[in-house]
Formats: C-alpha cells, structure tokens, sequence
C-alpha cells in the first residue's frame, strides 16, 4: 500500500507534471532523495527519538508511535496545503 501511495504516485507525478528534457534530471533527484538521502534521515531520527522515549525497561513506546504519527499528520497538512493540482489546461 505504502509502495503504491509513494513511489508509483511520485513516478506518476514526474511522468505528467516534469518538462520532457528535465524527467532523467528529476527521477534521479527522486531516487536519491527516495532511496538515500529519505531513509538515512529516517533512520537517525527514529533512532534519536526512540534512545529519548523509551526507557530500559520497556515504557515509552506510546509516546514513540505517537510523535511519529504527529510528524505524518504534519506532513499531509503541508502537502494537502501546498499541493497544487495540475489545474485546467487550454483546450485544443
């Protein structure tokens, strides 16, 4: 579901919104951000917010799942906010 929602949608978006001479440019500025640069800053974030919530004995998770939830929500407010449709096109 994940798969489909992000990368087939993003492949989608590059392939309709991108100028023809530009697509090679912006599909490798996606893989890099989607493949690379987006789980590496995943990764150290999650890290760093799991070793501040949870304790040694188990307890935090709650608030673990619940401020990466927020961020998520967070994100789809700023997309649904600043997403700009591909609006009307000229006729013929």
């Amino acid at each position: 579901m994940c798969y489909t929602f992000f990368f087939i949608t993003a492949q989608v978006f590059l392939d309709r919104r991108v100028d023809p001479g530009l697509k090679g440019q912006a599909q490798g500025l996606l893989g890099l951000v989607s493949g690379g640069l987006g789980p590496l800053a995943g990764a150290l974030i999650c890290g760093w917010l799991r070793n501040r919530c949870v304790t040694a004995d188990g307890q935090g998770w709650m608030e673990f799942w619940a401020i990466l939830a927020a961020m998520i929500a967070l994100c789809f407010v700023i997309f649904a906010v600043f997403y700009r449709g591909l609006g009307k096109r000229p006729a013929g």
